[in-house]
């Protein structure tokens, strides 16, 4: 897929279950306008999906929720197994998370701006995923990043490796559950 521009969506851009060999090439998604969703909801949503997102944007998710985060409104929101790999792409004024990956997949966030997100700039990795994140910035938001788990990780991920980041202006610049163990190095926090 490349330069396609998807807004304007009562809950859900893109919304993509059991893939592989995916490629997204300056794709956009904005103005979700989720109306009282239920499920997995974002600009992006990949479920059982393996992906590779290059420059790809996802904005204004979630706008009618007023930050109720309620409804988990995710730029890039990506759900079971599958591995999902973003280089140099971005999200903003999302309700929830900017990205969150969860579950078992797996993936790399390789650049990019994450920013005034409701919650979490980056929320990768969470409830068991394994994600490796670099070069990234990530401010104004709840966290900056955020390693957290529901109690439901499927077993020990091994460490998850943060290089090369700069976290500013978040609420809470690095959060990490008992559940994961980061290994954070070339790092500027506020």
């Amino acid at each position: 897929f490349e330069s396609i521009e998807v807004k304007n969506c009562a809950h859900t851009g893109w919304n993509i279950k059991q893939s592989e060999g995916l490629r997204f090439d300056d794709c956009i998604a904005h103005d979700m306008g989720v109306d009282s969703p239920s499920g997995y909801v974002g600009g992006f949503v990949m479920v059982a999906t393996d992906a590779d997102f290059y420059n790809c944007e996802a904005y204004n998710i979630g706008t009618t929720m007023a930050g109720t985060a309620t409804a988990h409104c995710d730029g890039f929101n990506i759900h079971y197994t599958g591995t999902v790999n973003l280089y140099n792409c971005k999200a903003w004024n999302c309700e929830d998370d900017g990205v969150s990956h969860h579950d078992a997949c797996c993936g790399v966030i390789d650049g990019g701006e994450w920013y005034n997100c409701g919650k979490g700039g980056i929320a990768s990795p969470t409830h068991g995923a394994k994600v490796n994140v670099k070069n990234v910035y990530s401010h104004d938001n709840v966290y900056g990043l955020l390693a957290a788990s529901d109690g439901n990780v499927i077993s020990d991920r091994g460490n998850i490796l943060i290089s090369n980041c700069v976290f500013n202006n978040n609420t809470t610049d690095v959060m990490c559950s008992n559940d994961y163990k980061l290994v954070v190095f070339n790092c500027v926090y506020d």
